[in-house]
């Protein structure tokens, strides 16, 4: 865990670094991550230069309330689905008119849900009018899951900018 923590802290000071250096402005809107994205990112000096604001949307009414996600895509696909990242993208862009918009949910643990197993991850990433929708299978316990999105996340965003 030591590992990841160095080299989600470094990627935190090279992404602010490179946003701030190409004028890029981020949202973020995190489920399973539950704030550690934009965490990551603020702990780096500058910060506001980068981060325009990020919404930790937990619950299922959080996304339907915040994010505008329907209740029929929720019951149909579950938060865990590809259909539902779009929906939490398609919220972030009434939201903020940052150039850079994030989308994160998934399971860490310690148990599966609705058939969907510990370490799925669904992240969606706007860069400009590019989208990037991934499904990701990531392996270790809740805090090791909640890493290796970070640091997918930190990477993907810098290897499009």
């Amino acid at each position: 865990m030591e590992t990841l923590v160095k080299e989600v802290s470094l990627l935190s000071e090279d992404l602010v670094k490179k946003c701030i250096e190409k004028n890029q402005k981020i949202v973020f809107a995190e489920s399973m991550t539950g704030g550690l994205l934009a965490s990551l990112v603020t702990s780096i000096p500058d910060a506001s230069k980068v981060l325009k604001e990020s919404f930790v949307v937990y619950s299922n009414e959080a996304k339907v309330k915040i994010l505008n996600c329907k209740r029929k895509t929720i019951d149909q696909y579950s938060v865990y689905s590809k259909e539902i990242i779009e929906e939490m993208l398609e919220g972030l862009l009434s939201l903020s008119n940052a150039s850079i918009r994030v989308a994160v949910s998934g399971i860490a643990g310690p148990k599966s849900y609705h058939d969907v197993q510990v370490g799925t991850v669904y992240i969606g990433i706007y860069i400009g009018d590019q989208k990037l929708i991934f499904k990701k299978k990531f392996q270790g316990d809740r805090q090791t899951i909640q890493y290796k999105t970070c640091i997918f996340i930190f990477k993907t965003i810098m290897n499009n900018i």
